[in-house]
Parts: structure tokens; C-alpha cells; sequence
């Protein structure tokens, strides 16, 4: 008798975590909250007149990182070894996302992650999926 575990199926529910956390990110920023659901600081005076230039009257008191949307589509998943990393895949949004998530520069915007609490409730529900297959 003997037990296999399904590395395929293991593969997939972390890759399916993966893409969890991808959309929390980009939901939660859209909604201008940060990774512990703590609202965003408030942009610069200069900032939302630049924003409201580009992106049309009233959208500049919304604090959600958007203003061309390149930041948050750039966000990529790629697999390296037997992990899933989540990333910025253009150098330059990358530059643009650590200002923001660090606060170089700029207020502090941690939006680049998701609470433990999200991340054990990820976790939970993907590992439900069975990947042992007993023989």
C-alpha cells in the first residue's frame, strides 16, 4: 500500500493562490486601501492637480495608484523552482510601485501584499483540493 502525493495538484493550488493574491492586490488598491485594509494617505496638492489634468475632473480625490492603470497591469506571476512569485514585470512601474509601497519619496502606500489574515484564508482555500492520491 501506498500514498502519492499529486505534485501537479500541489502546483496548481499554489498557482491558484498566486492569482488570489494578485486580484486582492489590484481590488483592494482600486478601492484605495492598503494590504491591511487601512485607507491610502492623501495625494500631494501638486499630484492631484497632475492627476486631474490627466485622468478628468474629480478623479484626483481617489487614492488608488491609478492614473494610466501600467502599474497594476504589469503585476506578473512566473513560477522559479517550486515557488510562484508575484512581481512588477516593467522595470519602470517596478521603480513606481517600491516608492509607493516603501514611501520613498512619498507617502507610504504598502499595497504590494495581502494581511495574513488573507493569506491564511488563500491558503485554506485552495489546500482543501486533495493532492493526495492513495494507491
Amino acid at each position: 500500500m501506498k500514498i502519492t502525493i499529486d505534485r501537479k495538484q500541489i502546483d496548481k493550488n499554489l498557482k491558484d493562490i498566486a492569482l488570489a493574491i494578485r486580484n486582492e492586490i489590484r481590488i483592494k488598491t482600486r478601492a484605495g486601501v492598503d494590504m491591511n485594509g487601512k485607507a491610502f494617505k492623501e495625494y500631494s496638492p501638486l499630484y492631484k492637480l497632475l492627476k486631474e489634468e490627466y485622468s478628468g475632473e474629480g478623479r484626483a480625490n481617489v487614492v488608488n495608484l491609478m492614473r494610466t492603470g501600467l502599474m497594476m497591469d504589469s503585476i506578473a506571476i512566473t513560477k522559479e523552482g517550486n515557488a510562484f512569485v508575484i512581481y512588477i514585470a516593467d522595470p519602470t512601474r517596478k521603480i513606481v510601485a517600491f516608492a509607493h509601497h516603501t514611501g520613498s519619496g512619498q507617502p507610504k502606500r504598502e499595497f504590494f501584499g495581502v494581511s495574513k489574515a488573507k493569506e491564511k484564508e488563500f491558503f485554506e482555500r485552495y489546500f482543501k483540493k486533495e493532492v493526495l492520491v492513495k494507491q
